[in-house]
């Protein structure tokens, strides 16, 4: 039985209560081959020979990391559905854990670059809440997300076309204090993930949140993720605590689906919630 492609939120009960989109489910009998064939990557991060004869329409150079949200923009261009999140209510509680792990303060009036951005909803998530950045920056490859970001990007914000696996160097000129990863990272083998947050880390004065699929979910019943993966949270915590001592853990949103963490630069300035009490 051919089942549906679980990207940037996997499981359809993930979050109780939570419907999933019908252009979501609509797209899924046409996808489902590709993305799994496209996303066969091995444990060091090698990508697959190209299936060239099932990727119709998609670029061969594409890295497999983007192509199911190529197939998923080849079908419904830049609307939500093509982010492969699986409810709007999710996205928008992974949001919330985020920025409330690295404090709003950290936003309000600060340079906020989101990575992967879709179609742009951290940016009208943190408008929504009042939060007005200093500049904001939304980068994703894809062009048909990328196009709506733009359109509907708040005050203060703009959107930049680029593969920031790929190029992470560029970061560093959008000069950010702050980057933020939501779903991006689910296609990528751990390794890479952990080398592409690293580089992302080097660029940010202040600090960098992100989430991703936890392997400490306690959960019995099977589960088909592809193309998405499930990170060891063990090192990922490892990972983030080799980089600052300034780390933040959570996981006790989604019923233990995934995890956040929030690294901040040893040197970054405290923020006012969490100055060190008088002794």
């Amino acid at each position: 039985r051919t089942r549906a492609p679980r990207t940037r939120e996997a499981a359809a009960g993930a979050v109780p209560g939570a419907a999933s989109t019908s252009r979501f489910a609509a797209a899924v009998g046409v996808h489902t081959a590709i993305l799994r064939s496209a996303v066969a990557v091995d444990g060091a991060g090698a990508e697959p020979q190209d299936p060239d004869a099932t990727l119709v329409g998609m670029s061969r150079s594409s890295p497999a990391y983007l192509r199911p949200y190529l197939a998923a923009a080849s079908e419904h261009g830049g609307a939500f559905e093509a982010q492969l999140w699986r409810s709007r209510e999710a996205q928008r509680r992974r949001f919330e854990v985020l920025v409330e792990m690295a404090g709003a303060a950290r936003f309000d009036g600060g340079r906020v670059v989101d990575l992967g951005c879709g179609t742009g909803g951290f940016a009208t998530f943190l408008e929504a809440r009042g939060l007005s950045v200093a500049a904001g920056f939304g980068v994703e490859a894809v062009p048909e997300l990328a196009a709506t970001a733009r359109r509907d990007a708040p005050p203060n914000w703009a959107v930049e076309t680029f593969d920031f696996v790929a190029d992470p160097a560029r970061v560093a000129e959008l000069r950010p204090d702050v980057a933020v990863l939501s779903g991006s990272l689910n296609t990528l083998p751990e390794r890479q993930a952990r080398r592409t947050l690293a580089a992302i880390f080097e660029q940010v004065a202040v600090g960098v949140c992100f989430n991703f699929l936890s392997d400490r979910h306690h959960r019995t019943a099977p589960e088909d993720l592809a193309p998405a993966r499930r990170f060891s949270t063990l090192a990922m915590i490892r990972f983030a605590t080799g980089l600052t001592p300034r780390v933040a853990f959570r996981q006790d949103h989604l019923d233990g689906h995934d995890a956040a963490i929030w690294m901040e630069r040893a040197e970054a300035p405290r923020a006012a919630s969490d100055a060190a009490p008088r002794s």
